[in-house]
């Protein structure tokens, strides 16, 4: 199919440093008038048309919270954003049940659809919706990259061969909706998966700094400890 990034397709238009990557809103601050919040992640929200219509921000085990818009500046770790109609950010539970219909995302953590799905009477996301769970060309998108005052997506990163990285631009490709693979549920995981992705989601939510030692048998975390070297025995 044109536009779709098949294995080799080299683009000279996109760079990776083009704009602000999903992956990097991570430990931020968000200036809400008065108020500062800190949070895990950010996840911004957008439609077929690209444009951002807001953001979710993952505290430390606090509901998530909702901001509506984009930010009127953005500056590296810090987003402000004029309050407006209400003193403090709403939780993501306070919404209208349809404002995600429609929306895509990048949630490579698999955080937020279980958040909204574990209460009756949350905001609907489709799990379809989520581009860290979907394939172009049979390739899956690793990062997004979005305009640096985070109003629109800019283009897609895709993962080459030896960690190498590839941007692609929106401008190159067709609308969203027609390059997306058919979504396919994800399989049972095995044990061990479900542990690890369970250990990444509980670094982001406790974004403290410190690293997260799993067990596998278990899927609980705790601090990491050193592990004592290993000897090796010498053979003739």
């Amino acid at each position: 199919m044109d536009g779709v990034p098949a294995p080799g397709w080299i683009l000279s238009a996109m760079r990776i440093s083009d704009g602000v990557r999903q992956r990097s809103l991570q430990r931020i601050t968000v200036h809400w008038d008065n108020h500062n919040l800190t949070h895990a992640a950010m996840i911004p929200m957008f439609r077929t048309d690209y444009r951002v219509f807001g953001m979710v921000g993952f505290g430390l085990g606090l509901t998530p919270i909702w901001y509506p818009g984009t930010p009127i500046t953005v500056t590296r770790k810090v987003l402000r954003y004029k309050g407006g109609y209400s003193e403090t950010p709403p939780s993501i539970t306070e919404l209208d049940e349809e404002i995600f219909a429609g929306a895509f995302y990048f949630d490579p953590w698999q955080m937020l659809s279980p958040v909204l799905a574990s209460q009756p009477g949350n905001p609907h996301l489709a799990a379809e919706g989520n581009l860290a769970a979907r394939r172009i060309g049979g390739q899956p998108v690793y990062d997004l990259i979005f305009e640096p005052p985070l109003h629109r997506l800019r283009g897609l990163v895709f993962k080459r061969r030896f960690r190498r990285l590839r941007a692609v631009s929106m401008l190159e490709l067709h609308a969203l909706t027609d390059v997306l693979d058919p979504y396919i549920p994800a399989m049972q995981k095995t044990q061990k998966q479900a542990a690890v992705k369970a250990g990444m989601r509980g670094r982001l939510m406790q974004a403290d700094g410190r690293r997260i030692r799993l067990d596998l048998g278990t899927g609980a975390a705790g601090p990491v400890q050193k592990r004592p070297a290993q000897k090796y025995m010498e053979t003739d």
